[in-house]
């Protein structure tokens, strides 16, 4: 197709400058997002991989490689080198793996006060305090794994930030079924006009039902 009307030609050179423009700024967005993450990793590595327990695997798998190389060395492909095989094996897994496991254990300890979280928040607000001033008293209490999550929900409430946003960037940082699934309902209810203390309520006696018939199920299997 050509363009003879110089009023089209202007028009396409417009829309292609701003489809530049805008293509620039995603990839100036992306390269912010990298550079956020390695500052992040900086101030605090174990933070971090703990977040993110594959990346130990840039660590462990060189350092296992080194490993098998001396092992091997040393041994060549006499019957120890078995031993240096499974050795090497563990010493690239085991890290992460321990990781993992530890972040799963944080997890389901926070997931275990969940419902008293809800609950309490739920009769402050039922007493007759603002939703953010109940966070902000009931985060002052001892919920174990819970309370560094719920600092940070009162500190996002107390920037501005509205309970149901703050409530979806809890979901993102300890994302397993039953938070999503609590964070979800008190949301769409909440948004439908729904009481929120009878919204909390509710969602504190939903949490509190799925983590009892959990420990009912693993005391039948032991």
């Amino acid at each position: 197709m050509t363009y003879s009307n110089p009023e089209q030609l202007n028009q396409m050179d417009k829309h292609t400058l701003e489809a530049i423009e805008y293509d620039n700024m995603l990839m100036h967005i992306e390269k912010s997002k990298k550079w956020i993450q390695i500052r992040r990793f900086m101030r605090s590595p174990k933070k971090e991989l703990s977040k993110n327990p594959i990346y130990v695997l840039i660590f462990s798998i060189p350092i296992a490689f080194v490993f098998f190389m001396v092992g091997f060395y040393f041994i060549g492909f006499a019957s120890g080198l078995d031993s240096v095989v499974l050795f090497t094996f563990l010493i690239a897994i085991t890290p992460p793996g321990y990781l993992h496991y530890s972040q799963r254990q944080t997890v389901k300890k926070i997931e275990e006060y969940l419902p008293n979280f809800l609950r309490d928040v739920a009769e402050m607000n039922r007493s007759g305090m603002t939703l953010t001033k109940s966070v902000n008293t009931v985060a002052k209490g001892e919920y174990g794994a819970l309370t560094k999550e719920i600092k940070q929900i009162d500190a996002m409430l107390s920037w501005g930030i509205s309970f149901e946003e703050a409530l979806e960037k809890f979901a993102d940082r300890n994302a397993t079924s039953l938070i999503v699934r609590s964070v979800s309902l008190i949301n769409q209810a909440s948004r439908a006009g729904g009481n929120v203390a009878d919204v909390l309520e509710v969602a504190a006696s939903d949490a509190y039902s799925i983590k009892l018939l959990e420990r009912e199920r693993v005391g039948t299997m032991l």
